[in-house]
């Protein structure tokens, strides 16, 4: 029969040390979490050492209620070592931490009391008491468990992570918790003590200083999954098997203008206005950001688990909005130049041709050739206009539209006197946006309305709108009473290309849907009653304003007649 010395105090001890040196060990560390596990360590060390001094070696009352205390309130900082551990430190509030630490702490404290002073007369047969006692159990049980759940399942899902590692972290917490629950089924509950607290020692004691045991972590594969997500520029959504969103990146965040704490558990409609389904089956697809209006090419995964069953899936959205701009203006560019030019130097050669030929005047010949090369000109210059707005690096500023607007009506006053302009801007409109690219839009707009304009009494209405709902809450209307745009050159605006049947006579129209696409807004027309055009220009409102006002047109923006 082995003596109280061998079986209790010597394991105790040795146990008790093997502890201590694993808390400076792991005080030492700074890996994630390491400082948590110290502070666990080191209340069983307390405990363990206590129950040494304290309690006699056949003691068993006295040695389970202070290892027990001990661990049962080394229970918290254990599990903030999980989260942090793992990688999900961000969820160790000190709110949590603290609802968190209620039950171990009045659970180890009525441990302790009622196992050395006992509890007043009258208390311990109270059931209000018994209740109290039940929830603080029940509650440490389930911080035990789902602490160990997640350690377990991180320790095995990360193949960096040798699985001794994990039970090297766990055992310093658990094997005396399980002793202290179990030692009244033991023979010897006294030894069980012991050697539960041996056991943790040596896990705790040669994991941190033999074994390494920090020197891979779940938590840097979980941090380098999301930074890696982060990094990407293109928006990335993670899905539930229900299509819900459950995780999103930075870029996705900034995007869609939402927290994802926020979006966490929304259907993906709710949060980009498309379906998965109309995902699937598009090449492209246009979105409402905080940028306004975009383009993407959605790309779509499947998640799978190690049985490749499908858990989820995986969302990115590449904006490939300036692609399909530069795209769509080397279409448009090819056919206007092409069919304009090849026009404009038929009538040239025509007219050359006919120079000194009897019957012919020489006059009305130069006449249509000077024109004719004039349009030329005029043909290149928007065609490098065009090129300017794609060159244009846009700058969002705050934009006092009163200003622009005047500035607009002005210059449209100077090119022809006969025109009746009429503006109807609200105090104080403003907007924040690229001034160059809203300007050349305007301009554009107005100036169209004025060049078709065939009436006697040619009348041009500017209208500014702040408070519409929507996307687009700032709307810049222009009306006027000319011929209206014809119906294949809009339609061409529209759909975004040209085809044979169904194309503009030249680059104004264009340029004002490639200007007002790079600013995230769109255009809507309507006939006007009893005729002309109604050109609606809407615009998205940017977070990202710099500093200073654009009260008037910035220097360079101005525009040839569309």
């Amino acid at each position: 029969m082995l003596s109280p010395f061998v079986t209790v105090v010597l394991p105790s001890t040795v146990g008790g040390l093997l502890y201590a040196v694993g808390t400076l060990a792991a005080f030492r560390s700074d890996e994630a979490g390491t400082n948590s596990l110290a502070t666990a360590t080191l209340l069983v060390t307390a405990g363990a050492t206590a129950a040494v001094v304290v309690a006699a070696p056949g003691d068993t009352t006295t040695m389970r209620a202070l290892v027990g205390a001990a661990t049962v309130a080394a229970t918290v900082p254990w599990l903030v070592f999980v989260l942090q551990y793992t990688g999900n430190g961000e969820l160790a509030t000190w709110p949590r931490v603290t609802a968190a630490a209620t039950p171990p702490v009045v659970f180890a404290a009525w441990t302790l009391v009622s196992a050395t002073v006992g509890l007043p007369t009258g208390l311990s047969d109270s059931p209000l008491v018994a209740v109290a006692a039940s929830v603080a159990v029940l509650g440490t049980f389930l911080l035990v468990v789902s602490g160990s759940a997640l350690h377990l399942y991180s320790s095995l899902a990360y193949d960096s992570v040798e699985s001794s590692a994990g039970a090297a972290l766990w055992l310093p917490v658990a094997a005396p918790l399980l002793a202290v629950a179990f030692a009244s089924a033991t023979p010897a509950p006294a030894s069980s003590l012991a050697v539960a607290t041996l056991v943790g020692g040596v896990a705790v004691g040669g994991g941190t200083t033999l074994w390494d045991v920090f020197d891979t972590t779940p938590a840097a594969g979980r941090y380098g999954r999301r930074r890696l997500a982060d990094e990407i520029t293109d928006p990335v959504a993670f899905l539930d098997a229900d299509g819900d969103v459950i995780e999103t990146n930075d870029a996705f965040d900034r995007q869609f203008e939402v927290q994802e704490a926020a979006a966490t558990g929304d259907p993906l409609p709710a949060v980009i206005g498309a379906t998965l389904s109309e995902l699937v089956a598009t090449d492209s697809v246009e979105l409402i950001t905080d940028e306004g209006r975009r383009q993407f090419a959605p790309r779509v995964s499947q998640l799978h688990d190690h049985r490749d069953r499908v858990r989820g899936t995986i969302v990115v959205l590449a904006d490939i909005t300036d692609q399909k701009l530069r795209e769509q203006r080397l279409a448009v560019l090819n056919r206007v130049v092409r069919h304009n030019l090849r026009n404009e130097l038929s009538v040239v050669r025509g007219f050359a041709q006919e120079i000194g030929n009897e019957g012919v005047s020489n006059d009305l010949a130069a006449d249509r050739i000077v024109e004719a090369s004039d349009n030329l000109i005029t043909l290149g210059e928007r065609a490098r206009e065009a090129a300017q707005l794609f060159d244009h690096d846009p700058e969002t500023r705050e934009v006092d539209l009163g200003s622009f607007v005047s500035e607009i009506a002005a210059d449209l006053h100077e090119e022809a006197a006969s025109l009746t302009v009429e503006t109807n801007v609200p105090p104080d409109a403003r907007v924040e946006t690229d001034p160059e690219l809203l300007y050349r839009s305007l301009s554009h707009l107005a100036q169209n309305a004025v060049v078709h304009n065939d009436t006697d009494d040619p009348r041009v209405v500017v209208t500014v709108t702040t408070d519409c709902e929507g996307a687009y809450p700032v709307e810049v209307t222009v009306r006027d009473n000319g011929p209206g745009i014809p119906t294949h050159e809009w339609t061409a605006i529209e759909e975004g290309e040209e085809t044979p049947l169904e194309h503009g006579s030249g680059l104004g129209l264009w340029a004002v849907r490639w200007a007002v696409t790079r600013l995230g807004g769109e255009l809507q027309y309507e006939q006007n009653e009893p005729r002309g055009s109604v050109v609606r220009l809407r615009l998205p409102v940017a977070d990202d304003t710099q500093s200073g006002t654009a009260t008037e047109p910035v220097v360079g923006a101005a525009v040839e007649r569309a």
